[in-house]
């Protein structure tokens, strides 16, 4: 007898006229009065079939109690495969049903406490997880393309000779750029706070230092962030760390990968990754994490027009196409705060300013280079003149809305590397690293001690992101493998002898002991499903996210 699961009833042609066993859920049940014939509608999380159960097997009292079942009583069903006498025109349903020779009742099942044909409510599909998977297929098959994802990962970098070496997740309570999950030993209270990993960033160095010159890992991270629809507190991320190479051996590994990945289980093909600057991706985009697809392009044209005056003002267009003015006319002071100005009213301002200054530069001489810089391709424009500096974001936003409420939208998979981050920032008015502090600055060696604590954020670091159609799946670095400039680091960070001891000291230590130039990355495999699976929200590619006010399944 053929033991089956409902996964593989497209092979039930082999089994017509021959009795298989099948288990599964009911879906639906109908009886007909009349000919005593019942319908069991029988379902798993891989498909359904048809079960016919007639008086020719069952007496009356079984079939009595058959007509007593009720949805989501588990059944093993004993039957002959047969082909669907009459099916519905245009349905999808399966050609074959089953002919109940015998059925047995595994378990009950109360009457569910919510509607399983229904929508869910975002918090029920957190607290009623389990159900929601028999409901909603595509979750499901969600979490089967997770776990080929992960065989695919592992098979990838064995063949590249990485070695898989686990890092520890609970450790002390170290400072790496956002917060910690802390928790407190309640064996060893005297050592007081330990806190969950927010990455093996260190022990990965360590690894190195040690002499594994291949590293990987699939680890589970865990950072005390708000929550987004690309961001969960608990995270699980590919980690990869090689020594002796350059930033160069990192981005082709991981391009070879994400072709690799792409191919393999979408069968897409990838074939150019395109690399672009930090700095010129906030003036062409607006952002770090440009969107390739996306035909609009930001320019600042301030010293294209009038380089000489010297203002604070910046003037920026975004090129548009003229079917869609009226859109965007009707949109933006919905979208930001600053005023839509007109070709002609620009023009008027510009002219004004300059006059004031300049005499002899004419309205015609402006004109010919806002056409030179569009080369005349693009035939209407959205102009901004502010001085806020925070302008460029806004208008990014501005931009992708345009772009999606367009004809030309497009969901190509487009890579893009994102090179030479600042090493610091400003952030509530303290100075932090952009990516993390092992993060090796581009400086050279004799300007190192002056430069970073003098003029810090002019400094830029060897560092990368991978962005995919405007969501960063990958960051990586060159890190620091010299003590002294990690504690030049530290220092411009104002983190205090003490603290460095604390936190750092036995990683400080490591770094005196002849440490191999390295480089490493980070992917963030929520946001690479994703993307794989075209879901918006990253609850929907794990198996059991967190609400967004972080309770978990337990505790709603």
């Amino acid at each position: 007898m053929k033991k089956n699961i409902i996964n593989n009833i497209k092979n039930l042609n082999l089994y017509i006229n021959k009795k298989i066993k099948i288990k599964g859920w009911i879906n639906n049940i109908n009886f007909f009065k009349k000919s005593n014939i019942i319908f069991i509608n029988l379902k798993d999380n891989y498909g359904n079939i048809q079960i016919v159960i007639t008086n020719n097997f069952f007496d009356k009292k079984k079939i009595n109690t058959i007509k007593k079942y009720k949805i989501y009583y588990l059944l093993e069903i004993i039957g002959i495969v047969k082909n669907k006498k009459i099916k519905k025109p245009n349905s999808n349903e399966n050609e074959y049903e089953i002919i109940a020779c015998n059925i047995f009742l595994i378990n009950k099942s109360k009457k569910l406490p919510i509607n399983i044909n229904k929508n869910f409510s975002d918090i029920n599909k957190i607290k009623y997880r389990y159900l929601y998977f028999r409901q909603n297929k595509n979750l499901f098959n969600n979490i089967l393309k997770r776990s080929e994802l992960l065989f695919l990962i592992n098979k990838f970098m064995n063949k590249n000779e990485f070695i898989n070496i686990e890092t520890p997740i609970i450790s002390k309570n170290i400072s790496e750029g956002s917060k910690n999950f802390n928790i407190i030993s309640n064996t060893y209270k005297k050592y007081k706070k330990y806190s969950l990993s927010q990455s093996p960033q260190i022990f990965k160095q360590l690894l190195i230092i040690s002499g594994f010159n291949k590293y990987y890992q699939i680890s589970k991270c865990f950072r005390d962030e708000d929550i987004r629809s690309n961001r969960q507190p608990e995270f699980t991320q590919l980690d990869i760390e090689s020594s002796i190479v350059d930033n160069n051996f990192i981005l082709k590994i991981s391009e070879k990968l994400i072709k690799y990945i792409w191919n393999k289980i979408n069968n897409v093909k990838i074939n150019n990754f395109k690399y672009i600057k930090y700095k010129d991706s906030i003036r062409m985009y607006g952002t770090d994490k440009p969107n390739i697809n996306n035909y609009l392009t930001l320019y600042n044209i301030k010293d294209d027009i009038y380089n000489k005056i010297n203002e604070e003002e910046n003037l920026f267009f975004i090129n548009i196409l003229n079917n869609h003015c009226c859109y965007i006319k009707n949109k933006i002071k919905k979208i930001i705060k600053y005023n839509f100005i007109k070709f002609e009213d620009l023009l008027n301002i510009i002219i004004k300013k300059i006059k004031n200054n300049y005499t002899n530069i004419e309205k015609k001489e402006i004109l010919n280079k806002l056409n030179k810089i569009k080369n005349n391709k693009i035939n209407s424009d959205i102009y901004f003149i502010t001085k806020d500096k925070n302008i460029i974001y806004y208008i990014n936003e501005l931009r992708n809305i345009i772009w999606e409420n367009t004809n030309i939208n497009n969901n190509d998979i487009n890579p893009i590397w994102v090179l030479n981050f600042p090493m610091f920032e400003i952030n509530k008015e303290k100075l932090k690293c952009v990516n993390h502090p092992f993060t090796m600055p581009i400086i050279k060696k004799e300007d190192i001690e002056n430069n970073i604590i003098k003029n810090p954020l002019n400094i830029y670091s060897k560092s990368y992101d991978l962005v995919i159609n405007g969501i960063e799946i990958a960051s990586g670095t060159e890190r620091i493998n010299d003590h002294k400039l990690q504690k030049i680091i530290f220092n411009t960070l104002k983190i205090n002898i003490n603290k460095q001891k604390k936190e750092f000291g036995f990683f400080l230590e490591s770094l005196k002991y002849g440490t191999p130039k390295h480089n490493g990355i980070a992917f963030g495999l929520d946001r690479i499903m994703m993307l794989l699976t075209n879901e918006k929200d990253i609850k929907n590619v794990i198996a059991f996210p967190k609400t967004n006010n972080l309770l978990d399944i337990t505790n709603i």
